[in-house]
């Protein structure tokens, strides 16, 4: 764990790839463990909570295209199963005590 900031702003961490001139840039990729006889481990990527005020955001986004290209997918996809359920896919907003629930929208172009 890395820690920062005690009175004004916590730590930042950042991660990101090598930049190429041509081919690919570089990509980052977080995999959890692998278990043998147990369960694998998960990936958690959780926003800071404001403890007076608004949480974090969180933004999965792909850039925009070049000039002769298209821009990235964006795929959430469970794992397959031989034996028990798949995993399901969950999309939900959070209650509010005051206000209206935050709302869920899908859209093209």
């Amino acid at each position: 764990a890395m820690y920062g900031g005690d009175i004004g702003d916590g730590g930042d961490v950042a991660l990101e790839a090598g930049t190429a001139y041509e081919g690919y840039g570089g990509a980052v990729k977080l995999t959890a463990g692998v278990s043998l006889a147990g369960t694998g481990g998960s990936v958690t990527i959780n926003s800071g909570m404001g403890a007076k005020t608004t949480s974090g955001s969180i933004s999965l986004l792909t850039s925009n295209a070049g000039i002769a290209g298209a821009s990235g997918d964006i795929q959430v996809q469970t794992g397959t199963s031989s034996s028990q359920r798949s995993g399901a896919v969950l999309i939900s907003s959070g209650a509010s005590g005051k206000e209206m629930a935050g709302r869920i929208q899908i859209s093209v172009g």
